[in-house]
């Protein structure tokens, strides 16, 4: 008589492989989510300083600038005023443009704080001091113990 089917060890030996497989996947999946979420964050980081160099440039030169609101909204924003002003205009320029925290909590970024306090991993913070040459700072931590601050000066 043939008994068609597995014996008990048999299934036993593939459960067995395919936890190991599943344990390695699950190691290999968490090392890359790591791994994406800084790469994010470092590209949001140049990417807003570039932007916020670039703008205020840009406002030297011109009177008046178009950027987004907070809504992703064209608005003509008047380069003759402060900028404690225009902390706000470039925050909420890069919220309508639709950046994300990249910490898997999807907040819309950067957020205002004070220049002197680190952001969570993945978050980025912008702020502005009212002195002179009006240094705009954007403060962005990639990993725990690996954040980086890059200061913009204006002189409008």
């Amino acid at each position: 008589m043939t008994q068609k089917g597995f014996t008990l060890i048999e299934l036993l030996v593939v459960v067995a492989i395919i936890g190991v497989l599943a344990a390695v996947g699950v190691l290999a999946f968490q090392g890359f989510l790591k791994n994406s979420k800084e790469v994010c964050a470092k590209s949001n980081h140049k990417n807003m300083v570039n932007f916020t160099r670039v703008t205020l440039n840009n406002c030297s030169i011109n009177p008046t600038i178009t950027l987004l609101d907070r809504n992703g909204e064209d608005v003509v924003r008047d380069c003759s005023q402060p900028g404690s002003q225009w902390d706000g205009y470039m925050r909420d320029h890069f919220v309508g443009s639709g950046f994300r925290s990249c910490d898997g909590s999807d907040t819309a970024i950067p957020i205002g704080r004070a220049h002197h306090t680190y952001p969570p991993v993945g978050q980025t913070y912008y702020s502005t001091d009212n002195v002179a040459n009006w240094p705009f700072y954007i403060t962005t931590c990639f990993a725990e113990e690996d954040c980086k601050r890059d200061i913009v000066y204006w002189t409008p």
